[in-house]
């Protein structure tokens, strides 16, 4: 052999020979099981708090897209939230052709989780073989060991070495049988562990295209107020289910989910703004100030904008002439304002502020 034996038992990836996933065991459905209206309720209910948060940043793009891209752009900067739906909304999927029409993609679907299924099987046999392998490998280790050790010792004794000789080259010609039969397993082994990864990534895009193609079809729709809590019963059961049917479902359910407080301050600028639309950007400042004041249901966002006033009025000024359009206003002065408010802020130091005023 080209190295000791002793050595040729080297550590696998635990990934090979560990027990498949959950999601792999053997007899377990690979298609997903149909949304109970607990689950969906929470899955509305956690996008609604998202993007009521992010609202001021991705919701103008979103009423404005015209294509999926338009989307996946709109939502691009929620990327870092790791939220399932979102990140199927951020696939690139319309790379290639895909079947478009709910019952198209559930028939695609149910042919990928069957090969899945499939695959899955395959893994565990591979898995199993592996690790019969493997025991069978140490097994001849072990009576190789003893083999050479004997051989050692007779030839220490000065005894005859010649059966303990014949014994060590027999065990050592099973190792390395043993050895070139793990090696094939563990291939075979890995080759059904991509095939798997093939197909999830084949069903994942799918789903991607289908959850974006919907969610636009929703937009252009123009049937419901772009709020965020209608975007979240839309997109709730994606891809399980289209958006009409998703919505639908949704809207019976009450949302238990607070509205963020980004979303309120938007709604009071936008309310503001489309009431009496001023003509200048003080005029902006006097009647949004005005509005909030004036308004019963905006209590919470006085209370937040308390020592906050200078903060919203200097992203009205600036959100005013930034040239969005007037319909954009309350999204850009929004999201100045809670830009401003995460912004890190410059400490003073009176005492080396007055050293540095003494210095050449």
């Amino acid at each position: 052999m080209r190295r000791p034996l002793d050595a040729i038992l080297v550590k696998r990836k635990k990934t090979l020979l560990s027990a498949v996933t959950t999601k792999q065991k053997e007899g377990q459905s690979g298609r997903p099981p149909a949304l109970d209206p607990g689950e969906l309720r929470q899955r509305r209910d956690r996008l609604q708090g998202i993007f009521a948060a992010h609202w001021p940043v991705v919701g103008w793009n979103l009423q404005r897209a015209r294509k999926p891209l338009h989307v996946t752009d709109a939502l691009r900067l929620l990327a870092r939230l790791n939220h399932p739906t979102i990140e199927l909304l951020l696939m690139d999927s319309f790379k290639k052709s895909m079947p478009d029409g709910f019952r198209e993609f559930r028939q695609e679907r149910k042919r990928l989780h069957s090969q899945l299924g499939e695959a899955q099987k395959r893994l565990n046999e591979a898995n199993t073989k592996v690790l019969e392998a493997r025991s069978a490998f140490e097994q001849a280790l072990n009576w190789f060991a003893i083999a050479r050790d004997g051989y050692k010792l007779a030839r220490k004794q000065k005894k005859p070495t010649a059966p303990f000789r014949q014994e060590r080259e027999k065990w050592l010609r099973r190792c390395e049988s043993m050895q070139a039969e793990l090696t094939r397993r563990e291939k075979t082994l890995i080759e059904c562990t991509e095939k798997i990864g093939r197909i999830e990534n084949e069903i994942k895009e799918i789903e991607a295209h289908f959850a974006q193609a919907e969610l636009l079809r929703f937009v252009l729709s123009e049937r419901y107020v772009f709020t965020p809590l209608n975007f979240a019963n839309a997109a709730a059961g994606l891809p399980d289910m289209g958006w009409r049917r998703s919505f639908l479902l949704c809207s019976r359910l009450e949302c238990s989910a607070k509205t963020s407080i980004n979303y309120q301050i938007l709604e009071a600028v936008r309310m503001a703004l489309e009431g009496a639309p001023p003509t200048s950007a003080d005029g902006a400042v006097i009647e949004i100030r005005r509005h909030i004041n004036k308004g019963r249901q905006f209590e919470s966002v006085r209370e937040y904008l308390d020592g906050r006033w200078s903060t919203l009025e200097g992203a009205v000024l600036t959100g005013w002439s930034s040239g969005v359009h007037a319909n954009a206003r309350p999204y850009e002065i929004t999201s100045r304002f809670l830009a401003a408010l995460s912004a890190p802020k410059s400490v003073t130091n009176p005492l080396f502020d007055a050293l540095a005023e003494d210095l050449p």
